[in-house]
């Protein structure tokens, strides 16, 4: 009686087809898009997790003036306000002409 090889068994090969097709299932599921409740919960989870609170704190920008760093490019000095009333410095970089499309927020 001749011993077939480990890699040549029948239960091998059909563990392996087992295992490749769980891989190719988890990778198709990974691949789907996500539903809108599933985006909903996330924000959820990710707000609770950075200790966000449900209404945001208005931000209150003050402009403290503009310089152009480059040619093409405006640069504004502003601040803005935090939750706990502190005041955060920023600089706004921005084109000089601004295109037809709107900016991003």
């Amino acid at each position: 009686m001749t011993q077939q090889p480990v890699s040549s068994s029948p239960r091998v090969a059909s563990l392996l087809l087992a295992a490749l097709a769980l891989l190719t299932a988890s990778s198709l599921r990974a691949q789907t898009p996500a539903t809108p409740a599933q985006y909903t919960k996330w924000r959820t989870q990710i707000r609770q997790a950075l200790f966000i609170p449900a209404t945001l704190p208005s931000v209150e920008p003050q402009s403290f003036g503009t310089f152009s760093p480059t040619p093409g490019v405006i640069a504004e000095r502003v601040t803005y306000a935090t939750l706990y009333g502190m005041r955060v410095p920023a600089i706004v970089y921005r084109p000089e002409k601004p295109s037809g499309k709107s900016a991003p927020a």
